[in-house]
């Protein structure tokens, strides 16, 4: 496994991947701070980047729910794109558990 930093908001995260996937794991942060961006953007200067975060994790699980509602489960039928859908979704409840672990770190402080 290699160590790769990623930017996610103001925050670097050193995450862990196999050889070779260390670009499509740069790309997946970027894809979620172009989320978090959107969101903040919308929600205007309100809140914590903490909050953001959370929100921003929020919004994606609720798509991953719809995308597994709607069926999408079984990878072998998939598109390369969708594949790659698949797996920035498993990305994303990754950096959720940690942010949920930062979360509950910063209501303990």
């Amino acid at each position: 496994m290699l160590l790769v930093n990623v930017e996610i908001g103001s925050k670097t995260f050193q995450l862990s991947c196999g050889q070779g996937e260390e670009n499509g794991l740069r790309s997946l942060a970027s894809q979620v701070n172009d989320k978090m961006h959107q969101l903040g953007k919308a929600m205007g200067s309100s809140g914590s980047e903490v909050q953001l975060m959370a929100m921003t994790l929020l919004m994606l699980q609720d798509e991953l729910n719809e995308a597994k509602s709607s069926g999408i489960q079984d990878k072998s039928n998939l598109s390369s794109e969708e594949k790659y859908d698949s797996s920035l979704i498993e990305a994303i409840n990754a950096v959720s558990d940690y942010v949920d672990s930062i979360a509950e770190r910063v209501e303990k402080a």
